[in-house]
């Protein structure tokens, strides 16, 4: 019985590693792609990359619930009147996501995304009066003042990029600590909330790009034809569904404890990428030390963070 309770741990361990690993090599992968299309290749058309994601993840999610491989509820129109607030938060982080990428540097923009943690902390305390401990304020003191230095001295410093990752780190925070709730009260499982989000994200990213004029300029852009832009946008439409995909997996079978670490060295080596293989990072002395502080406080959370589940589970 031990041999076979020994074999099974084994497999759930295999299981969760792969996991992780998959969610953490496919966020990497998923900004270099990105930040290729929206950066090297000049693409400013951030609402068609969104309707583009959109479509294909609602076309993914048909296709593995026909085959069995994914379940959720069929669409009810109650669950997306309830939904359509939630979704309003997607669109807008993801929206703010893409256009604050194509005007930061990557090093910058994992430096400045890591401050999304401060909204969280402000929200959970502002609506369920909950309040980290003081170690966990500590490393996030860390990180806001890494930040801070690298921002003053970023070469490249653009006042509205900057103020868009912001804004994407507030709509960030305000979806995640919205998403469990609403998810709980609708009895929904995360396959469901993915649904949900697309399917109504999909009309405001396609009206958006209406009004912003996306589909009659996009017909003069210069590289349309170029083969090496064509498989960065493929790989962008089709790795945002998989890396969803990843999340749910890897939460499904991993502590938010792994999911913290993964999280990290995903945003690391995302830091690492984006100095070897894109050149609007410019060095400067005071710029790289402040990136690191904010690294080294980003790692030092995820250590206070195993700790302290380590002596939850021990309690």
């Amino acid at each position: 019985q031990s041999t076979w309770g020994e074999s099974l741990n084994s497999k759930m361990m295999s299981k969760g590693v792969f996991a992780a690993v998959l969610y953490g090599s496919l966020s990497v992968v998923l900004i270099m792609f990105n930040k290729a299309v929206l950066s090297v290749y000049n693409f400013r058309y951030e609402l068609l990359i969104a309707v583009a994601q959109s479509l294909f993840s609602l076309f993914m999610l048909s296709f593995l619930k026909f085959f069995n491989f994914v379940q959720y509820p069929n669409f009810t129109l109650s669950n997306a009147k309830k939904f359509f607030p939630l979704s309003m938060l997607y669109v807008a982080f993801v929206f703010t996501g893409l256009t604050s990428m194509a005007g930061v540097n990557i090093p910058m923009y994992t430096t400045l995304r890591r401050l999304t943690i401060i909204f969280v902390m402000l929200l959970e305390y502002l609506i369920q009066k909950k309040l980290p401990s003081p170690k966990v304020r500590m490393t996030v003191a860390t990180m806001v003042f890494g930040s801070i230095v690298a921002g003053m001295y970023d070469l490249n410093f653009d006042p509205y990029c900057y103020m868009v990752v912001f804004l994407c780190n507030f709509f960030t925070a305000l979806y995640l600590v919205s998403v469990n709730a609403k998810s709980k009260e609708l009895n929904l499982n995360e396959w469901s909330v993915l649904y949900y989000n697309n399917l109504i994200g999909l009309p405001f990213f396609a009206f958006a790009a209406l009004i912003k004029g996306e589909y009659s300029s996009v017909v003069y852009y210069t590289h349309r034809g170029d083969f090496g832009f064509q498989v960065a946008f493929f790989f962008s439409v089709v790795l945002a569904f998989a890396l969803n995909f990843s999340i749910i997996l890897s939460t499904s079978i991993n502590s938010a404890l792994t999911q913290t670490v993964t999280g990290q060295v995903k945003n690391f080596l995302s830091l690492v990428a984006g100095i070897i293989f894109f050149s609007d990072f410019k060095y400067q002395f005071v710029n790289a030390l402040g990136v690191t502080i904010s690294t080294a406080g980003a790692v030092w959370y995820a250590v206070v963070k195993y700790e302290e589940g380590q002596r939850r589970q021990k309690a």
